[in-house]
C-alpha cells in the first residue's frame, strides 16, 4: 500500500527545488495515523543533467528556486564556504531533513552539513574524513589493500618536473612504464593519460600546472580548514594539487554498487564498464546485468563488501550510496586478480533512470532519503533486477580535425529519438533519458584517444542483443558524418 499523502519537497540551488507525490515510497508506519508525511531534502548537484533526472521522475515536479539562469554545469571551484553558508540558510528555512547529494564535492557538503548543530537535518550520514578519503584518490589508494602500485607528485606551480619524476620513481620500485596519470581529486577523466617515461611524465604535469588556476581542491583544502579542521590535519595533501600515477593495468573494469546503512554493508549490482572494441580508451556503455561469469561475480561482491567495510571501520563511512570501480586482472595462469580503482560515495547519477528500470526497488533518490530518515520511510530495501537488461551508452566521435558540431551531429533529429526507436528497434527497447553534450555552432576540437562524446544514452531493452541494436540504430541516425575507421 502506498501514502499518497507523502509529499517531498526538495529546495536548494545550484541545486533546486523539487514539489510532488512520491508515489513509489511507502510508509507503512505512518498509515495507521492517517497523517500525510511530509519530507523536504536538499538535492546537491553541480550538473544540469541531474535537475534533468529529477525532471523526468513521473513523481517529481521541479520547481527552480535560489540563483537563476543555471546552465550546463555549475563551477564549483567557488567558495564552499559561501556554499555551505547557503546550505545552512536554506536547511533552517526550509526545515529540511535530509539530502541528497549525487556528485563527489556535494557528498563532502553533505557530511559536513550533518554535523552543524542545531539544524533539522539528519544526522545518519558518512563522516568528512570517509568522503576524503573516497574523493581524494591518494588517500583512496593509502587505505585500500588490493594491492595497486603508485607513487604522486605535487604540482606546487610551473617548472622541470623531471627531478619530482625520478625521486617518486625511486621511492616507488615496483613502479614501471607505462603509467596512468590523473588528478588525485579529479572527475571526468579530466588530466588522465597514459605515460610512458620519465620524459613523458615531465610534459604532462608541466601542461597540468599550466592549467591550473583557483581550482576546486583549493576551494576544498579552505572549506576543511573551516569546517573539519581535524580532517584537514589528518589529510594533509586533501586539497591541494596532487597527481597520481598508477602501474598501467591492462584489465576489464566494473562497477559495484551498494550502499551502507547503520554498519551492513549491501551490495546489489556489478555494472560492466565496456569500451570500444576500435578505440580501446573510448567508452562505449555501461550495462547491467553484468556478462562476467557467476563465479567472478561472487568475488567481486566479496571485494565491494571488504572495501566498503574497510572504510567503515577505518574512516566511518556510513548511511549512504557507495558505487567501487573495479579492475578485473587474469595473470597468464589464469588466476583472478581484483583492484580498486576509485570510491565514490554516493549515487551513480547516471545510471539512476536504469536501476530504476531494470531493478525492483530500484529508485536511488528513494534509498538515500530511507538511509537518513529510516524511521519515517522505512529502511531501504536491496534493489533486485527484474529480468530486464540496460545500459548508458556513449556516442563518441574521433574526428582528427576540428568540427562544428552540427557538421557531426544532427540534433534536429534528437527530439524524435526515442519514437525513432520505437519504430525501428527491436520490441521492448525504451529510451529512458538522452544527455547532448555539444551545442548546435559549437566547435569541436581534435579528439583524443577518449574521442569526444557528444551524446549519453539511457537504454532498456529485454536482452543484450536489443540494447546493442538499439545503440546502433540511434547512432546512425544522430551522427551527421561517417566515422574515420
Amino acid at each position: 500500500m502506498v501514502d499518497r499523502n507523502l509529499e517531498l519537497t526538495i529546495c536548494g540551488e545550484p541545486y533546486f527545488a523539487c514539489k510532488g507525490d512520491l508515489e513509489h515510497l511507502s510508509a507503512k508506519s505512518h498509515h495507521d495515523s492517517g497523517n500525510g508525511i511530509k519530507v523536504c531534502a536538499l538535492v546537491l548537484s553541480p550538473y544540469k543533467t541531474d535537475l534533468n533526472a529529477c525532471n523526468q521522475l513521473s513523481w517529481l515536479r521541479v520547481v527552480p528556486v535560489g540563483r537563476e539562469g543555471i546552465s550546463g554545469e555549475a563551477d564549483l571551484s567557488e567558495d564552499l564556504n559561501a556554499m555551505y553558508d547557503e546550505c545552512v540558510a536554506l536547511i533552517q528555512e526550509h526545515n529540511i531533513t535530509a539530502i541528497i547529494p549525487t556528485r563527489d564535492t556535494p557528498a563532502l557538503l553533505h557530511a559536513a552539513l550533518a554535523t552543524e548543530p542545531g539544524l533539522s537535518l539528519s544526522t545518519m550520514a558518512p563522516s568528512v574524513d570517509s568522503i576524503v578519503v573516497c574523493n581524494q584518490k591518494l588517500y583512496t589508494h593509502l587505505s585500500d589493500d588490493s594491492g595497486v602500485h603508485f607513487g604522486h607528485v605535487v604540482v606546487d606551480g610551473a617548472r622541470d618536473f623531471t627531478p619530482d619524476v625520478e625521486r617518486m620513481l625511486a621511492a616507488n620500485p615496483a613502479l614501471q612504464f607505462p603509467l596512468f596519470a590523473k588528478p588525485s581529486d579529479g572527475v571526468g577523466s579530466m588530466h588522465t593519460r597514459r605515460v610512458n617515461s620519465v620524459t613523458d611524465a615531465a610534459a604532462h604535469l608541466e601542461s597540468v600546472a599550466a592549467c591550473k588556476t583557483e581550482r576546486q581542491d583549493s576551494a576544498t583544502r579552505r572549506f576543511l580548514l573551516s569546517h573539519a579542521p581535524a580532517t584537514a590535519s589528518s589529510f594533509d595533501l586533501a586539497g591541494l594539487d596532487v597527481c597520481l600515477f598508477e602501474e598501467y593495468v591492462e584489465s576489464e573494469k566494473v562497477t559495484t554498487d551498494g550502499y551502507v546503512f547503520r554498519g551492513e554493508v549491501h551490495c546489489f549490482a556489478i555494472v560492466d564498464n565496456v569500451y570500444r572494441t576500435d578505440n580501446p580508451g573510448a567508452f562505449h556503455a555501461c550495462k547491467t546485468p553484468s556478462a562476467q561469469p557467476t563465479a567472478v561475480q561472487e568475488q567481486l561482491r566479496a571485494h565491494y563488501i571488504s572495501v566498503v567495510e574497510q572504510l567503515r571501520d577505518r574512516h566511518g563511512l556510513d548511511n549512504c550510496l557507495v558505487d567501487v570501480e573495479q579492475h578485473v586482472r587474469y595473470s597468464r595462469d589464469g588466476t583472478l586478480t581484483i583492484q580498486t580503482m576509485e570510491i565514490n560515495p554516493r549515487m551513480f547519477a547516471q545510471f539512476e533512470p536504469v536501476y530504476e528500470a531494470t531493478f525492483h526497488h530500484g529508485n536511488l533518490y528513494r534509498t538515500q532519503l530511507q538511509l537518513q530518515l529510516p524511521e519515517m520511510l522505512g529502511a531501504p530495501s536491496t534493489p533486485m533486477p527484474n529480468g530486464l537488461f540496460g545500459g548508458n551508452f556513449y556516442i563518441n566521435v574521433f574526428n582528427a580535425e576540428p568540427h562544428k558540431a552540427e557538421s557531426l551531429f544532427n540534433f534536429a533529429r534528437v527530439p524524435g529519438l526515442a519514437g525513432f526507436l520505437a519504430e525501428n528497434a527491436p520490441a521492448g527497447v525504451r529510451l529512458l533519458r538522452s544527455d547532448v553534450r555539444c551545442l548546435a555552432g559549437q566547435v569541436v576540437g581534435p579528439a583524443g584517444s577518449e574521442g569526444n562524446c557528444l551524446m549519453k544514452l539511457n537504454l532498456v531493452a529485454g536482452s543484450d542483443e536489443a540494447l546493442e541494436a538499439a545503440f546502433a540504430l540511434a547512432s546512425a541516425h544522430l551522427l551527421a558524418f561517417e566515422e574515420p575507421a
